[in-house]
């Protein structure tokens, strides 16, 4: 299948890593590489145990990202942390972007972002979707795993890149090959029929005058 949003993709998997490395990086008070803000009324934070939890609205920024929630919650130490209600995650694209300055800006929502920091998988659900400049994906859950860096769409799934528009049940996508798989049922693609131009008439030859009498 010739089809295969690479770059989207890409783009998307980058805020789920971001978002989590955030989070983990404001509970623990450390922050490495690029400066990470957060902002809620309440966060608690155990130091014995690594857990964390912001009941409130929480905003999360660092250059070129910013992240918003209803609430959130997780361990440093096991990695895991959760986004839930209202979930925003906004790249600014260009030269701030954690893609590269080639990246284009992109917003990622959801219902309910989860983060396995050891397994490094990253699970969207609840409505998540994925909105780029030219590229656009929905399903009913996306899950990414960035050590093999597959992407698994599950669920009225729809990726639309330009003016092509491929629509399944389940399909994978293998960032590395840049293959896109249908598993277990048929894919529906959809592109704008594309017509050459018709020639143009040859003009018919001017009659001969007719001889004089």
């Amino acid at each position: 299948m010739p089809f295969a949003p690479r770059r989207a993709v890409a783009l998307s998997v980058c805020t789920f890593a971001c978002v989590s490395v955030a989070v983990a990086s404001a509970a623990a008070s450390r922050f490495g590489g690029p400066f990470y803000s957060v902002e809620a009324s309440t966060f608690n934070y155990n130091l014995g145990t690594g857990a964390f939890a912001v009941p409130a609205h929480v905003t999360i920024r660092r250059p070129g990202l910013e992240a918003a929630a209803d609430g959130a919650s997780g361990n440093v130490r096991d990695g895991r942390a959760q986004l839930r209600g209202n979930v925003r995650v906004h790249d600014a694209g260009g030269k701030a972007s954690p893609q590269g300055p080639k990246a284009e800006p992109a917003t990622l929502t959801c219902d309910q972002l989860d983060i396995d920091g050891k397994a490094d998988t990253y699970r969207a659900t609840g409505h998540p979707k994925y909105d780029a400049t030219t590229r656009h994906a929905s399903a009913d859950t996306m899950l990414y795993n960035r050590k093999s860096r597959t992407l698994h769409l599950e669920g009225d799934v729809t990726v639309v890149e330009n003016a092509t528009i491929v629509h399944g049940a389940t399909i994978d996508l293998d960032l590395k090959k840049g293959e896109t798989t249908a598993v277990g049922s048929p894919v529906t693609i959809t592109r704008p029929a594309t017509t050459s131009p018709s020639a143009a008439p040859n003009p018919s030859p001017n009659p001969s005058p007719s001889p004089k009498r």
